[in-house]
């Protein structure tokens, strides 16, 4: 099993990312987990760490992948950014957060309370902790071309695999950008859940995401 380094998004702290950790070691030997705010304050941390590893990133913590430094076997870049301006992102950090408390979206079952409840206290604590590398960064990350990254990325010998899910209230991809994809060897995978699914459901989701690489699951390519 390969070693992997893992990067979470935006506003996700210390707590997410470990859970995020947690269920990939179920497929992984190894896992190091970091924070988007770690990753800013400290990206020679990331760099080391991603050498002769496979990297995967939660939203903003894409940013990594144009990192000229990190040089990983791989990529998979889960909900990454697309440009918008940073109002857009603002309103629709709005939705996102109506959507996660809502029964049926966010909730799907009792037992997805705790982990909401959970996952916003860590996102409040992480801002509090970090407001300069996150909310600092809110220009950075409504700029950033996550599909531009990833072919730049297999250009330069990384391959990267994208996945959004149906419910992302910040990102889709155009036809224009899963062309862009197609035409270097890259695709995008489209699987049920929200922006933040990684982080609210772990282990669901990346089961999802390995059961997805079998030829069954193959209607969840874009």
């Amino acid at each position: 099993m390969a070693r992997v380094v893992y990067v979470g998004g935006f506003g996700n702290g210390r707590a997410s990312a470990e859970g995020v950790a947690e269920a990939l070691e179920k497929h992984y030997e190894d896992v190091v987990p970091f924070t988007f705010s770690d990753y800013i304050r400290s990206p020679e941390a990331v760099r080391s760490a991603s050498e002769k590893a496979d990297l995967i990133t939660h939203s903003a913590g894409a940013l990594a992948i144009a990192d000229a430094g990190v040089k990983p076997n791989k990529a998979e870049l889960l909900n990454p950014p697309l440009p918008r301006n940073v109002a857009s992102l603002i309103a629709r950090t709005v939705l996102k957060q109506g959507r996660m408390v809502m029964p049926g979206m966010g909730i799907q079952s009792l037992g997805d309370l705790g982990s909401v409840v959970g996952y916003n206290a860590s996102s409040i604590a992480e801002l509090t902790r970090h407001p300069v590398a996150n909310l600092g960064n809110l220009t950075r990350i409504a700029g950033f071309d996550s599909v531009n990254a990833a072919i730049q990325a297999q250009l330069a010998g990384v391959h990267s695999r994208l996945t959004w899910t149906h419910d992302d209230a910040y990102f889709m991809p155009s036809m224009a950008n899963i062309n862009a994809l197609y035409s270097v060897g890259l695709r995008a995978r489209l699987v049920p859940g929200e922006h933040d699914e990684v982080a609210i459901r772990p282990g669901e989701f990346i089961d999802k995401l390995v059961n997805s690489d079998n030829p069954n699951y193959r209607d969840l390519f874009i």
